[in-house]
């Protein structure tokens, strides 16, 4: 488990790294280790640790990083296993469906498990880690 858990932290920071071109100015990440930002290699991608924060909290970030006027769009790390962000991440959703953010997935490392959001009380035990693990990844995606 010692491989697997926030185990895509450094493979999803180095691709980061390799995205110049990309419109993304700013990076968030949620429900993760904070990245090493010396992993960008020069890249300029401002990133931001959202760890801790619920998901209302997160988006609200979200949405002040976008309504600042500098960013075209910003990109969000975040575990698959995260099922509170499926609606704004299934694909056919325009901004207004999705409240003002849709996000796009744009690479997955799917050797991460985020034992982080763990709910055994709410979802039992074998629903948390079906989920948990059926769903491994750590995924960067672009919003707008």
């Amino acid at each position: 488990m010692g491989v697997y858990h926030q185990g895509g932290v450094i493979p999803v920071q180095i691709w980061l790294g390799t995205q110049h071109n990309s419109s993304m100015s700013e990076v968030f990440w949620w429900r993760t280790y904070s990245p090493p930002v010396w992993l960008l290699d020069g890249n300029r991608l401002q990133v931001t640790d959202l760890m801790g924060l619920d998901v209302k909290q997160m988006f609200a970030r979200l949405d002040t990083g976008l309504q600042d006027g500098c960013h075209r769009s910003v990109g969000l790390v975040a575990p698959r296993s995260s099922t509170e962000l499926d609606y704004w991440t299934t694909g056919g959703k325009t901004a207004e469906e999705g409240g003002g953010l849709v996000f796009e997935q744009v690479w997955t490392y799917t050797a991460h498990v985020g034992l982080d959001d763990l709910d055994f009380a709410g979802e039992g035990v074998w629903r948390t880690l079906e989920r948990v693990i059926g769903r491994r990844g750590l995924t960067p995606e672009l919003g707008d």
